[in-house]
């Protein structure tokens, strides 16, 4: 249980600061990724699919 509400703050902290490291982190604690290229390239994903929406990421 715990292990999940630590992904969700993370992703949260990403969200927040627009920090992409962060993001990838959360998401190797989530137990449905099963590894750290597993996340990268999700995020990649992700974010190139809703960048629109996710301006904290790019604008730096």
């Amino acid at each position: 249980m715990a292990r999940i509400k630590t992904f969700e703050r993370l992703v949260c902290e990403a969200a927040a600061t627009g920090n992409r490291d962060l993001a990838v982190a959360a998401l190797n604690l989530n137990p449905l990724c099963q590894s750290d290229a597993d996340a990268n390239l999700v995020i990649d994903e992700l974010m190139e699919a809703h960048k629109e929406y996710l301006p904290q990421f790019f604008d730096k």
